[in-house]
């Protein structure tokens, strides 16, 4: 409680008292004290006459009026508002390539989530036609021989007879995804797979709603632009720092494999959500501003380094 009192005197004869509590939607007022004329010299709290009362310390504001609740402003209603992309399924992609340059896809996850849970998940090894750079087989452990007998990604699955963006295409309309979601998903994944999955998966993502990437979300200010240490963007360090690496039931939690990261990257989403516009005009353009805006600060990093 604060330790400031109310005084008696402090409220004008035949006055009401009101704690407002301000939400997004208007004051909400609540009756606390009042005074009244016929013989009290002190506050009338329910039944009770008192020379003073504490202040309470909880954000609410003390409103005088006179004499009763119906003058207090009331907030109007307003209507529910759609369902936004927020609230609804999201598809949530990744993919583990041969290396960052001319990359191929050897492992491609999607997980359908919904407020930061998971519904259901896909995955699929594949022979990216190439070799594996050492160094990303160090990171996500999928190795030349583990592919050599898989298919291409550019292939029609032997049991469903659908290619892969046609099963992408499927699981959303399911369970009717209205956002693209996934981390570095926008610089990283998504040239690759617009290039090897093709125009199925171009129309996928041009119908499923807005693209969200929380890299993004993560490198703004107000979020995470500010944090210090190496890899302290890194979706494991992350997820780690918010408390949301906890496996998940019925699922291999592995580090860097393509499923996990999926699944890591919906929930630092949903974490993060706040920052976020609830409408999709909002968020395609704060997505195309932010990742732009951040993406030219990259290239300004690299190059005072002489790295590119």
């Amino acid at each position: 409680m604060s330790d400031r009192f109310l005084q008696a005197d402090e409220v004008a004869v035949g006055a009401t008292v009101y704690l407002v509590q301000d939400t997004p939607d208007g004051p909400e007022p609540m009756a606390w004290c009042e005074r009244r004329e016929q013989g009290f010299t002190g506050l009338l709290l329910g039944d009770v006459v008192v020379a003073s009362l504490q202040w309470p310390n909880d954000g609410r504001r003390l409103v005088t009026q006179r004499p009763t609740p119906a003058e207090l402003p009331k907030p109007e209603p307003k209507p529910a508002p759609a369902e936004s992309w927020v609230n609804a399924s999201w598809l949530v992609l990744d993919t583990e390539t041969t290396g960052l340059t001319d990359a191929g896809i050897v492992e491609l996850g999607a997980v359908v989530m919904r407020q930061g849970r998971v519904l259901t998940h896909r995955s699929a090894l594949y022979n990216p036609g190439k070799p594996i750079e050492p160094g990303a087989a160090g990171v996500h452990g999928i190795t030349d021989a583990m592919v050599a007998h898989r298919p291409r990604i550019t292939d029609k699955d032997p049991r469903s007879g659908r290619l892969p963006a046609e099963g992408l295409d499927t699981l959303a309309a399911e369970y009717d995804c209205r956002a693209l979601v996934g981390y570095n998903l926008i610089h990283f994944d998504l040239p690759i797979l617009r290039r090897e999955l093709g125009p199925r998966f171009v129309e996928l993502e041009a119908g499923i709603g807005p693209t969200v990437d929380p890299l993004v979300v993560v490198r703004m200010d107000g979020v995470g632009a500010r944090w210090s240490g190496k890899g302290r963007h890194k979706l494991t360090a992350v997820a780690a720092r918010f408390g949301l690496d906890t496996p998940e039931p019925a699922m291999k939690s592995q580090a860097h494999r393509a499923v996990w990261d999926c699944v890591l990257a919906g929930r630092v989403l949903w974490h993060l959500r706040e920052h976020l516009p609830t409408d999709e005009a909002g968020v395609r353009s704060l997505m195309a501003v932010e990742g732009e805006r951040q993406c030219k600060e990259l290239d300004a990093y690299w190059a005072a380094r002489g790295q590119r």
